[in-house]
């Protein structure tokens, strides 16, 4: 999104806590589970010793990618019609609208809570 938007949305002032996780550590939890060395069927929570907010992940993104973009804070209200929006656009285009455009009401409820892992 960044290489096209000047601006980049940071939905509910991007002060929602994330967890990423490393995807080798995912490709490794699954290669154990492929070979039977993980309990079968028990929950397992991957995510970075680091805990951070969607605008420190943003900034960081960008800064790695040597991006520019303009933070824009958005209520999560105002990200909700805009996901309204642009499921509705989505549909009447019969998904031909490029997948960066794309914004859900779901994407946004699940940025009002914070996703990190068990204490």
């Amino acid at each position: 999104m960044a290489r096209i938007m000047p601006a980049l949305l940071l939905i509910g002032g991007g002060l929602t806590k994330l967890q990423p996780v490393y995807a080798g550590d995912v490709a490794t939890v699954v290669a154990l589970a492929l070979d039977g060395k993980v309990k079968s069927g028990a929950p397992y929570e991957l995510g970075s010793p680091e805990v951070q907010s969607l605008r420190e992940i943003m900034a960081f993104v960008l800064a790695v990618t040597e991006r520019r973009g303009l933070p824009f804070p958005i209520s999560f209200g105002l990200a909700k019609l805009i996901g309204g929006v642009t499921e509705i656009a989505m549909k009447l285009s019969f998904r031909l609208l490029p997948g960066a455009f794309a914004l859900t009401r779901d994407q946004i409820e699940l940025l009002r809570r914070y996703n990190v892992v068990s204490a």
